[in-house]
């Protein structure tokens, strides 16, 4: 929809009204030779067997709930996730492994009823740091992301990484 194009970095006008899921499945066909499929309906319990075939899981999503389902069959299939979001000018990332802990417990009482705006060049930020952790990840290189929160503040151009 014209309210998402801000943040749907590869939407154009004439996309308006399409799957994205089937739009992003299309243009990454033109860009690469991966191998990619599409799941157009919206996640549930008994996708499980598609966490089975990946080897991390990147969190795309834009409420908790979805993200606590992610987090529950991520964890049960044994994978690592790499969690993301944005509110605003604000986004964070994390490395969540199957043993960890701290995803369950910062999103214990995290409220989702507020709505900001969400630039795309937060989403962009957010999602390259989302593709770095993923990469180290497959590389072997991310566990000394384990337990950590990125905290990235792009109205004041400030990056902290915290220990939970």
């Amino acid at each position: 929809s014209r309210s998402n194009m801000n943040r749907q970095l590869m939407a154009k006008e004439e996309t308006l009204g399409k799957n994205k899921a089937e739009v992003y499945m299309k243009r990454l066909g033109e860009m690469s030779t991966c191998r990619v499929e599409c799941h157009t309906h919206f996640l549930t319990e008994d996708d499980a067997d598609l966490f089975e075939r990946a080897d991390v899981i990147i969190d795309c999503v834009d409420n908790v709930d979805t993200r606590k389902l992610i987090a529950k069959l991520a964890k049960a299939k044994g994978k690592c996730f790499v969690h993301g979001a944005i509110e605003g000018e604000e986004g964070q990332v994390m490395l969540v492994t199957p043993d960890s802990k701290v995803f369950d417990k910062y999103y214990k009482s995290v409220d989702d009823t507020i709505r900001h705006s969400t630039y795309s060049y937060a989403v962009a930020t957010v999602g390259s740091v989302q593709a770095n952790l993923a990469v180290k990840t497959l590389t072997g290189k991310g566990g000394k992301f384990e337990n950590k929160l990125v905290i990235i503040d792009l109205e004041s151009v400030f990056v902290k990484t915290i220990e939970l």
